[in-house]
C-alpha cells in the first residue's frame, strides 16, 4: 500500500498493490498465509490481494505454534488462533477442499479465535471442492456470546462449492457452523455464486 515512504499518508492499498500470490514457480503453495497467533494481541488484515493458494492434500499437514494445520483447509488464509480483523482485501482464484479461500476454525478451545470484522473484502472466483464455503469458511468458534464475528460490506461473486452432494457441505459464497453461538452476517453482496448441494450464497449448519 505504500510507495517510498512508509508514512501512513502516503498509503493507498488501491493504487499500491501488495500481492500475496500462492503461485511460486509454477507450484501452488497450500495457503498464502496462516494465522496462528499465540497471545492476546489484536492484528489487521487489510489492504492485500491473495491469490492462487491451493489447499488440496489429503494429509493434516504441520503444526504452527502447537496448533494442527491442516492442508486441505483455507487457500488463501487458514485461521486457527489469535485475535483479528480482516477488511480490504481482494481474494481471488483460490481453492481448497474446504473454504477456497478463507477458512476460520479453531484448532483448540484454550487457545481460542476472537473474529471482530470481516469486512468491505472483495471474494472472486474461489473455490470450496469437498466440505463447502467456496469464499469463507467459519467453524468451531468457542468465543463468540461477548465478541460475536461480524461479516459485512463484503463483495462475494463467482464463487463456488464443487464435487460433493453431502448434507454437510453447501454455500458457495459462505459455510458457516456455530450452532449455538453468535454471529452476524450483514449488508454483504451476493453475485453469481454456485453450490453443488445448498446454499449457492450461504449455508448455515446448526442453529
Amino acid at each position: 500500500g505504500y510507495t517510498s515512504s512508509f508514512a501512513e499518508a502516503n498509503r493507498n492499498v488501491v493504487a499500491n498493490q501488495t500481492i500475496l500470490s500462492g503461485d511460486i514457480g509454477g507450484q501452488n503453495v497450500y495457503h498464502v498465509m496462516v494465522w496462528a497467533a499465540n497471545d492476546n494481541s489484536t492484528g489487521d488484515v487489510e489492504g492485500f490481494i491473495f491469490e492462487k493458494g491451493q489447499a488440496d492434500a489429503s494429509n493434516w499437514g504441520t503444526s504452527c505454534n502447537g496448533l494442527s494445520i491442516h492442508r486441505y483447509y483455507g487457500g488463501a488464509l487458514y485461521v486457527v488462533a489469535g485475535t483479528l480483523n480482516i477488511y480490504d482485501n481482494i481474494f481471488r482464484d483460490n481453492r481448497a477442499a474446504y473454504g477456497g479461500t478463507l477458512l476460520i476454525r479453531e484448532s483448540d478451545a484454550n487457545k481460542p479465535i476472537v473474529l471482530k470484522n470481516v469486512s468491505g473484502n472483495l471474494f472472486l472466483r474461489n473455490e470450496g471442492r469437498e466440505g463447502g464455503g467456496g469464499a469463507l469458511y467459519i467453524e468451531y468458534l468457542h468465543n463468540t456470546s461477548t465478541n460475536p464475528p461480524i461479516i459485512e460490506n463484503n463483495l462475494f461473486k463467482e464463487n463456488s462449492q464443487t464435487n460433493s452432494t453431502s448434507s454437510s457441505t453447501g454455500g458457495g459464497g459462505i459455510w458457516i457452523n456455530l450452532s449455538g453461538y453468535n454471529f452476524v452476517i450483514r449488508y454483504n453482496t451476493f453475485v453469481g455464486n454456485s453450490a453443488s448441494y445448498r446454499g449457492a450464497a450461504i449455508t448455515s449448519k446448526g442453529n
